[in-house]
């Protein structure tokens, strides 16, 4: 079990080194993940990449991914929040280089709850004259 435990401790701190990373960072994790991932025992499909058809609302109008398709192959992304999954795709496939920009760009706007795979919202706390929170 310790040996779990110390990888599941280095693959968070490589998660969240991808969200705080400069460019060339983030790259030289995602290459050493996609190594650690091909040591595993099962090798997963390859996908093609669907950067091109991942996009979002926000204040700035609409995002994509990536403007034009992708040729890079890529594997099975699950981190994908639910409202940003484009419609008649069972399984969402992105290269590393994609999949790196959409953890630092996009899925720290994720729900802080542990499980949902939703878009978070700001929420505020309003102190009232007697101290309590609202």
């Amino acid at each position: 079990m310790p040996t779990a435990e110390e990888g599941a401790r280095e693959a968070g701190r490589t998660m969240w080194s991808w969200l705080t990373g400069s460019g060339a960072r983030v790259q030289q994790l995602a290459t050493k993940v996609r190594e650690m991932a091909s040591e595993s025992e099962c090798e997963d499909e390859t996908l093609p990449c669907h950067a091109a058809l991942i996009g979002w609302e926000d204040e700035a109008g609409g995002s994509r991914l990536c403007e034009s398709p992708c040729t890079v192959r890529g594997s099975e992304f699950s981190m994908l929040l639910q409202e940003d999954c484009p419609a008649g795709v069972a399984k969402v496939g992105l290269c590393s280089q994609h999949a790196a920009q959409y953890l630092r760009t996009r899925y720290t706007q994720k729900c802080s709850y542990g499980d949902c795979q939703r878009l978070g919202f700001e929420s505020k706390v309003v102190l009232l004259p007697s101290g309590e929170e609202t």
